[in-house]
Parts: C-alpha cells; structure tokens; sequence
C-alpha cells in the first residue's frame, strides 16, 4: 500500500513537470508572436 502511495505521488510530480513545460512553451509562443 505504501508503495502504491509514492508511485501515484510521483506520477502526479511528472504530470506538474510537463504541463509546466507545456505552460512555459505556450507563454514563449505568446510573447514571440507580438
């Protein structure tokens, strides 16, 4: 049960990680098509 816990827990981390990426990049975008 512990295990399971700290897997789901970094599944969640990675997803923050990528939809930051993903925000990053869009924010790029935006700034570079004005």
């Amino acid at each position: 049960m512990e295990g399971e816990k700290e897997r789901m827990q970094e599944q969640v981390d990675v997803s923050l990680k990528e939809l930051r990426e993903k925000l990053a990049e869009f924010a790029r975008e935006r700034e570079g098509g004005r």
